[in-house]
């Protein structure tokens, strides 16, 4: 049985897909019409049967869901069910829509309303599941995480699509988070805004970018030119990039720096890329940069490490981008490989390394 039936218009999918996400995260089941009606099945028969067996029904109330009938005909269900009934609102007050709908105000019943808004999507969130909790209805199951991966992949589609995602962040305790709908930005909770950072970053996550010049942040001048950092990697040390403390210099590859550092703030090593020296052709090149990192950030794998923020770093006469990326303890492949030579079981092992792999680039071509 789905415990929360969740009724909403086409226009508010994104908002459904997130509150649906975070309540089966939490460990209850969510209803929604873009996975639970079986293709060539009955629409409304399969609405009302679910709106039978729930245990509570969350309304999504805005401009367009209160011109619906489909989303009335649910609600007055769900009332007539006498079933517990949750309105969350977006883009309208608490008296407009009963202004403008007294019958649905009569079928809440008084029920207070929560406001889904750019400035509070995480408290939102909060004060839904607080809501069910205090109204009786509790987690009834483990976490299904096939069916959380489906709604994050459908719903970070949905927002990637509408070019509504325009920052990146993870949550305090470490919890892989996803685009946020309102606020345009992957988390799944207030962030603290962090102090002033040693070297200015400016950030390039919106599909906007594309559409007007890039904003041309202050210049930071080191006491080193850049040409020194890539000599010796290690004057970088100790300085702060946004929120990381870089620590130590790990290498360098053809295409730039790489750095461990800590991320102070949820006390985690970072992974920072720094690239080589951007050409004149910055705005071209950032335009590109910007569009596939953001594709790569909507990748949610086990296989794939997580990318956590993407910016632009200035340094005296040149301009570097930089990535920050979950920082994986291990070894390279090549020495995973090298000593499997003696091992009896090497043919399984290679044979499910190669598995892994090859589903980890399936899923990220085939989003």
């Amino acid at each position: 049985m789905s415990q929360i039936f969740i009724s909403h218009v086409e226009e508010d999918a994104s908002i459904a897909l997130e509150i649906a996400l975070r309540l089966e995260e939490d460990g209850y089941s969510s209803w929604l019409s873009e996975f639970d009606v079986p293709a060539g099945s009955d629409y409304p028969a399969e609405v009302a049967k679910a709106i039978t067996n729930c245990m509570g029904l969350l309304i999504v109330i805005s401009p367009q869901s209160l011109n619906s009938n489909q989303v009335y005909t649910e609600l007055l269900q769900a009332f007539e069910d006498n079933k517990q009934l949750v309105p969350v609102r977006h883009n309208i007050t608490d008296e407009k829509y009963k202004e403008l709908k007294p019958n649905w105000r009569y079928c809440l019943k008084g029920a207070h309303s929560i406001e889904f808004s750019p400035e509070g999507v995480s408290s939102a969130l909060n004060l839904i599941v607080h809501g069910l909790k205090s109204t009786g209805i509790r987690p009834g199951r483990k976490r299904d995480q096939g069916r959380i991966e489906k709604i994050r992949e459908k719903f970070s589609k949905l927002l990637w699509q509408k070019g509504t995602v325009e920052n990146v962040s993870i949550s305090p305790d470490g919890r892989r988070t996803i685009p946020g709908s309102l606020d345009k930005t992957l988390r799944m909770w207030e962030e603290p805004k962090p102090e002033s950072p040693a070297i200015q970053i400016s950030s390039y996550e919106s599909e906007e970018m594309t559409k007007r010049e890039l904003a041309k942040p202050e210049r930071i001048r080191l006491d080193f030119p850049f040409d020194k950092v890539i000599e010796q990697p290690v004057l970088l040390l100790n300085h702060t990039l946004s929120k990381y403390t870089i620590s130590e210099f790990l290498g360098a590859g053809g295409t730039g720096l790489v750095f461990n550092s800590l991320d102070k703030a949820l006390g985690r090593e970072v992974c920072i890329k720094i690239f080589y020296p951007l050409t004149p052709d910055l705005e071209g090149i950032a335009k590109i940069v910007s569009r596939e990192v953001k594709g790569v950030a909507a990748l949610d794998h086990p296989h794939l490490v997580k990318i956590f923020q993407f910016g632009l770093i200035h340094f005296a006469g040149t301009s570097s981008f930089y990535l920050a990326t979950e920082f994986i303890h291990g070894e390279s492949l090549s020495q995973w490989y090298s000593k499997l030579s003696d091992d009896e079981e090497a043919l399984p092992k290679r044979l499910r390394m190669a598995y892994d792999i090859a589903t980890a680039l399936s899923y990220a071509h085939n989003c």
